[in-house]
């Protein structure tokens, strides 16, 4: 059985595979001229044909997303709203998240004002969507807005719709607010509500016990390494809390075993080995 041709370098697809191909090389504005013009030719297409074809309105949408991704990464965020805003006329069904992706772009280009009182508006138009609170309460604690942040995170947990991808979400994001508020007991307490609902949230362990050690609560600190199941962060956490108290041959001891560790087998904590190596 033969193997499928590859894509013709300039149709849709061969260019959508090039343009990704370059920006993973680092060829950024061979990257974005490319998903430009993929862009521009998928959106002269008539009505017609993307009726007869819908498999291109499709590829039209993700090519936009995906163009406008790569203006984000590059910090290209003018461009990238110019890019977004076209979906508000194109894809109208799905204008809210639009609306939520444009005002979240205008916060980090610096219209903190201006995208923040859009996330406020869509929130207030749907209520009980327990994500709109969610991302208001993001992007209010990104900007050091913390009491508007735990309002809208109080909204969120609040709506209680039975979803545990919601509530595990908002409480997690409860820990991230409390942390850098320094309220730290609501933060533990709050973690703890995200693994009650989701164990994976546990693999995050790290940032309770790294946030406990920078406050100086170091037998709790402890405590959570003892949960954490990743050994190159927990035996250099082990070391590094050994250091503190003064244990300099333990702290050697924990490190060594870190170092002697394959990074390879952890999806996490490569800098925790490189520091104990």
């Amino acid at each position: 059985m033969s193997e499928p041709r590859p894509p013709l370098p300039d149709s849709y697809e061969g260019m959508r595979n090039r343009s990704r191909t370059a920006f993973q090389a680092g060829d950024v504005e061979n990257a974005v001229a490319l998903h430009r013009r993929l862009v521009d030719k998928l959106g002269r297409l008539s009505d017609g044909v993307l009726a007869r074809r819908p498999e291109l309105r499709d590829m039209e949408l993700q090519a936009r997303l995906e163009l406008a991704e790569m203006l984000r990464l590059e910090g290209r965020y003018s461009e990238a709203i110019e890019v977004k805003e076209v979906l508000l006329e194109t894809h109208p069904d799905r204008a809210s998240d639009w609306r939520r992706d444009l005002a979240v772009l205008r916060i980090t280009k610096g219209e903190v004002e201006t995208g923040l009182a859009e996330l406020r508006t869509l929130a207030g138009e749907d209520p009980e969507d327990t994500w709109r609170w969610i991302v208001l309460g993001v992007e209010s604690r990104l900007e050091g807005r913390f009491a508007e942040s735990q309002e809208a995170l109080d909204h969120a947990l609040a709506q209680d719709r039975g979803d545990t991808d919601e509530l595990t979400t908002a409480h997690y994001h409860r820990f991230l607010l409390y942390r850098d508020m320094g309220r730290l007991d609501d933060a533990v307490a709050a973690w703890n509500d995200a693994v009650d609902l989701n164990a994976e949230v546990s693999k995050s362990v790290r940032d309770v016990y790294t946030m406990l050690t920078d406050a100086g609560r170091y037998s709790e600190a402890r405590s959570y390494v003892d949960r954490d199941d990743n050994e190159l962060q927990a035996g250099y956490q082990r070391g590094f809390l050994a250091h503190l108290a003064g244990s300099t041959a333990e702290a050697k001891r924990e490190w060594r075993a870190v170092s002697k560790l394959d990074p390879e087998a952890f999806e996490s904590g490569h800098d925790a080995w490189a520091e104990a190596a």
